[in-house]
């Protein structure tokens, strides 16, 4: 898979009251948890609910990668058809 500077999440604009803004913000996501180790050492890891209370900025960062993988997968798949 290339590099599509052009999908646009450089672009990302974000208001300023949101960057100083100290509110947090309530959401959760899927996360994974070690609950032991398999029989052949490997971590075992079972998906959970994970809750966060974060900052705009924090959360705004947390998702940045998140949404750049989302933003170049669909540009691909929709490239492709």
């Amino acid at each position: 898979m290339g590099n599509y500077p052009r999908c646009g999440i450089h672009l990302l604009k974000v208001c300023l009251e949101e960057l100083v803004n100290l509110k947090k913000t309530q959401w959760h996501n899927i996360g994974h948890e070690v609950v032991g180790t398999t029989t052949d050492g490997r971590e075992k890891k079972v998906s959970r609910v994970m809750y966060n209370d974060t900052i705009p900025i924090d959360l705004i960062q947390y998702l940045k990668p998140q949404l750049s993988d989302f933003v170049l997968h669909n540009f691909v798949v929709h490239w492709q058809e």
